[in-house]
């Protein structure tokens, strides 16, 4: 039977009563890693001084600093680096994942989820392919590309189910399971989305401080609407 925004939602809620806390230190330490340590391996390796250009020339607007190798290959670092930590971000969705499905890690493991059995090959991998063929689909136009985005939006969610059953899975496998699962209901999460854009905005009055409690809120309402799609093919 297929679940309401309003039941889903209140789903989210129930699990994460009494869980707020750990929710808002994952949520906390995995951004702070994805986006704090990419700039501190720039600041080890090329020094406070070259860091301190490098912060300026990122952020002027009006063309005065000129690109240099040493920036160009501090851009490049950078992205790697980015890369890599991104992985955090997919940490997130499984700690979610698992807290909605009575499953709870501790903060330790929950940081790191996406790092152990296997993991990591499959969800970085996942995270540059799927962005290979989002960016390849916005050629056509934005609407493409965001339907796309729907379309893949539980290969994430169906690589943690395999690895949990001890499964090997590959990265294009695991994004056609997406494709099919979300075939018929990609306006369904969509408008689930949407939902959310109140909260979004006090969030943005909150100079983002606010999503430290609407991610977490958002990725355990994202795993019940995957849980209820399973539901529905049984």
């Amino acid at each position: 039977m297929e679940v309401t925004r309003a039941e889903l939602k209140a789903q989210a809620k129930n699990d994460l009563k009494g869980n707020w806390g750990w929710a808002l230190i994952v949520e906390l330490l995995t951004s702070l890693i994805m986006y704090l340590v990419p700039y501190i391996v720039v600041l080890l390796f090329f020094g406070f001084t070259a860091f301190n250009g490098f912060i300026v020339f990122a952020s002027d607007s009006s063309a005065s600093v000129v690109m240099t190798p040493k920036y160009a290959l501090m851009t490049l670092v950078l992205m790697i680096v980015g890369l890599f930590t991104s992985v955090f971000h997919t940490s997130k969705v499984i700690a979610m994942q698992r807290l909605a499905e009575g499953r709870k890690d501790d903060i330790p493991a929950a940081i790191v989820s996406a790092f152990t059995k296997g993991r990591f090959g499959s969800m970085f991998w996942s995270g540059i392919v799927q962005g290979i063929f989002l960016a390849l689909w916005s050629l056509l136009l934005i609407i493409p590309g965001i339907i796309k985005h729907y379309s893949y939006a539980m290969t994430y969610y169906i690589i943690e189910d395999a690895k949990e059953r001890g499964e090997e899975i590959q990265v294009i496998d695991a994004i056609n399971q997406s494709r099919a699962l979300m075939d018929g209901h990609k306006m369904d999460l969509f408008i689930l989305d949407l939902s959310f854009i109140g909260w979004h905005i006090l969030c943005l009055c909150t100079f983002g401080i606010g999503y430290l409690w609407l991610s977490p809120y958002i990725q355990t309402t994202t795993s019940k609407f995957y849980l209820s799609l399973l539901d529905q093919q049984k």
